[in-house]
């Protein structure tokens, strides 16, 4: 890609690398990546291109939630409402899900347990047919915490079982 001086495959190999590096643990330099990601994706999706758009919004995510691993929860809202704002302007419904998901762990970790619960809550509601879909499982966790933090034991159980058994 740098030899051939394409900017936009530089820049998917960019975010590659920073899923890889998210993936061992290696947050600030991921989070590095999925900005720069971020930035270039949002002169280009000024353009129009859907798909340009589409990325922008998936290094939204992906930089919200890179936020939230750095413990940096005013940068992590930021992100996540600017993605949430552009999806529901593009009507596209997967990732206004995905940054419901993230406003209700950044509220788990903020103590923010009732607006977290709802978050969760209406994600779950949206993607209720997608079984298999790991964020299900994510949400499910995060419910089990949130309810184990408001001493509701039963329901906490019962969310944690749910992530438990999952094959």
């Amino acid at each position: 890609a740098t030899q051939n001086n394409n900017a936009n495959q530089k820049t998917k190999v960019n975010y590659y690398i920073g899923i890889l590096k998210e993936s061992i643990g290696e947050f600030k330099d991921s989070l590095k990546r999925f900005k720069y990601t971020a930035d270039y994706y949002k002169k280009k999706a000024k353009e129009g291109s859907e798909k340009d758009k589409y990325y922008y919004l998936q290094s939204l995510f992906a930089v919200s939630n890179g936020y939230i691993r750095v413990e940096k929860y005013d940068s992590a809202y930021h992100y996540m409402k600017k993605g949430m704002l552009l999806s529901l302007k593009t009507k596209d419904s997967t990732f206004y899900g995905y940054f419901l998901l993230s406003f209700g762990i950044a509220d788990y970790y903020t103590k923010k347990y009732q607006s977290g619960l709802d978050s969760i809550l209406k994600f779950k509601s949206l993607y209720k047919n997608r079984i298999k879909d790991g964020n299900i499982a994510v949400a499910d966790l995060y419910l089990g915490k949130i309810y184990f933090e408001k001493k509701d034991i039963e329901k906490s159980k019962m969310f944690l079982e749910k992530v438990d058994s999952i094959e």
